[in-house]
């Protein structure tokens, strides 16, 4: 439901990305830059999704991608944690059903915020979204707190993981979240 209230900021575009490339080449004095891509061979879907930003990205002029394959625990608590990376695949998982579980990332003081992304803008903002009671209200400051996020590019999302449950129709009781926990057997008959 919030995606559907909030906007979407992530699309494929490849002569504004080679634009933006070339911006920056200009602006740094250089007419290559290599970089390093960083990625957990042992957490599949990530190796996959490390492969192809590689492709997409060698696609534009002046960009060379190093592949820099380690495991989920190197990258997080040595590389990324250190700032050992230029660029590093990962992923998020939602623990609960609300928008928080994804925006709290941004939050200058998270313990998961490897990128050291800082807005003090945003970390007012989510501030005010822990303590706000009215609803409309909360929901639109976290719209708010996303653009935010999303405009000064803190974190690119790609895509969503997602499964399918097949059920045959003489169980009962089997409770199904779609964060979290996915399944809960207490309740199951048959």
């Amino acid at each position: 439901d919030f995606r559907d209230e909030a906007a979407t900021y992530t699309s494929y575009d490849k002569k504004a990305a080679q634009a933006a490339l070339d911006e920056g080449l200009k602006e740094l004095g250089k007419s290559e830059i290599t970089l390093r891509l960083t990625y957990g061979t042992d957490e599949s879907p990530m190796d996959v999704f490390a492969t192809y930003l590689q492709n997409a990205l060698s696609k534009l002029d002046g960009i060379k991608v190093e592949m820099v394959a380690t495991t989920k625990q190197d990258r997080i608590y040595n590389k990324q944690k250190n700032g050992d990376y230029d660029l590093a695949t990962t992923r998020w998982g939602p623990d609960y059903g609300d928008p928080t579980t994804y925006l709290t990332m941004g939050i200058s003081t998270n313990g998961n915020n490897y990128g050291k992304y800082t807005n003090s803008e945003l970390d007012a903002l989510m501030d005010k979204v822990a303590n706000e009671s009215d609803v409309n209200t909360r929901w639109q400051e976290m719209i708010d707190a996303e653009k935010i996020m999303m405009d000064d590019l803190c974190y690119i999302p790609v895509f969503e993981k997602g499964t399918a449950t097949l059920q045959n129709k003489d169980v009962k009781g089997l409770v199904i979240r779609p964060v979290g926990v996915p399944y809960t057997f207490q309740y199951v008959s048959k």
